[in-house]
């Protein structure tokens, strides 16, 4: 089974949005998309991996005040 990844829930939810979107709004919209359920340590864990990856992908741009395009 392929699933996709929650960066990949991430810029679903980017893509369908007409304007940038905050970081916490972003994850968490890509949290309920996958139907991941983690515990408040996974939870902080996930968060920090999900912030590298954005931050890394070229498909997502950084705005001031922890805004997502």
């Amino acid at each position: 089974m392929n699933e996709k990844s929650l960066l990949d829930y991430g810029f679903d939810v980017l893509s369908a949005s007409k304007d940038p979107v905050k970081f916490i709004d972003l994850f968490n919209e890509a949290l309920k998309l996958s139907g991941l359920e983690l515990s408040s340590s996974e939870l902080k864990a996930r968060m920090s991996k999900f912030y590298t990856q954005l931050s890394l992908d070229g498909r997502f741009i950084t705005l001031t005040d922890n805004f997502w395009d």
